[in-house]
């Protein structure tokens, strides 16, 4: 019992003086360029993902196999949204130069989302006539959150001008939009 009262006052002070952010620190230079590398592979994943998706539903055919295909494409696009908007959270805020850069990102990546939404709006009937609308819904209700979550990083981590913040918002209003009719289909 005399150890108990001893170490659990040591172990909660331990706990509290650890929990208490550092202040001061800064990133090296390195750092920074490590992490807009990471997040540069990312969009590039992601784009790989949504191009991959693509491809694989206009060529789909109905069957089952092609359909599990599908579901493993938007549950890895789903896992690179979510590495994405970490990376940039993360980071904390990006100087000019880097945020254009991501910025510029994602500006390239929105139509191709639109592209890809539609994409699979045309097969809605295809997957709904095999039982598997559900499944779908699920995944286009989770893509959404994470691509939501994407832009809210983007939002608070960016140093955008005031022209390219208002770009940014138009970005994920069109990107809302074509998730709203995607999430109708199904």
């Amino acid at each position: 019992m005399l150890l108990v009262r001893t170490l659990l006052p040591l172990l909660l002070a331990f706990t509290f003086t650890s929990a208490i952010p550092v202040s001061g620190i800064t990133r090296s230079a390195s750092t920074i360029l490590s992490d807009i590398d990471s997040i540069d592979s990312d969009f590039d994943s992601i784009s790989s993902d949504v191009s991959t998706f693509t491809q694989t539903v206009v060529a789909w055919n109905g069957n089952i196999l092609g359909l599990a295909a599908l579901v493993l494409i938007l549950q890895k696009l789903e896992s690179d949204l979510t590495t994405t908007a970490y990376d940039i959270a993360s980071s904390g805020t990006f100087d000019s130069a880097d945020s254009k850069s991501i910025f510029l990102s994602v500006t390239t990546l929105t139509p191709t989302f639109g592209t890809l939404l539609n994409d699979l709006d045309a097969k809605a009937s295809t997957i709904a006539s095999i039982g598997h609308t559900s499944d779908f819904a699920s995944l286009l209700s989770t893509l959404t959150t994470r691509t939501g979550t994407l832009f809210t990083a983007c939002k608070e981590n960016l140093n955008l001008d005031s022209a390219d913040s208002a770009s940014l918002a138009t970005l994920q209003a069109y990107i809302d939009g074509a998730f709203a009719t995607a999430n109708a289909n199904f």
